[in-house]
């Protein structure tokens, strides 16, 4: 489910707002529920779309967390569940 998320979200960015626009009216005019489900599905496309997806969100995806062992920063802390803080 989150490749799918990853993948439609990529969709979204690449059509623009004038994409975005027709992808709303298009919508509109159907069963909403239905079609959001649909989009939401994993579908052969999107796992063919996410290693694209993927790449152009990498630096999103890499946890930006302090790595090392013993650390006392507030990532350490407070992050990762921590209860600490």
């Amino acid at each position: 489910m989150q490749k799918t998320s990853l993948v439609n979200r990529f969709l979204y960015e690449r059509l623009g707002n004038g994409g975005y626009g027709h992808v709303i009216k298009r919508l509109a005019g159907m069963d909403t529920i239905r079609e959001l489900g649909r989009q939401y599905r994993p579908s052969f496309l999107k796992s063919i779309l996410y290693p694209f997806a993927a790449i152009r969100y990498k630096s999103r995806l890499v946890d930006k967390g302090c790595h090392s062992d013993g650390c006392t920063c507030v990532w350490c802390r407070c992050g990762k569940g921590a209860q600490a803080c």
